[in-house]
């Protein structure tokens, strides 16, 4: 959809930028921070003990390393 991000190189298992983690917004999800931050979804998930499709809450913390 228009204005998405969306991340075109393969992915990295492991963040590496400055964020130790991210606080969600509404309406965010698990793909979409992985697309945000350059993470594989799968990574991110097994880091925050989600499944891939786990609702997230506004607010809640989540790892990115």
């Amino acid at each position: 959809h228009e204005g998405d991000i969306v991340y075109l190189e393969k992915k990295k298992r492991k963040y590496r930028g400055a964020q130790d983690f991210h606080y969600v917004k509404d309406g965010e999800s698990l793909y979409s921070i992985s697309q945000q931050f350059g993470i594989r979804v799968a990574s991110l998930a097994k880091m925050n003990d989600k499944s891939l499709f786990a609702p997230l809450k506004e607010g809640e913390r989540i790892e990115l390393k």
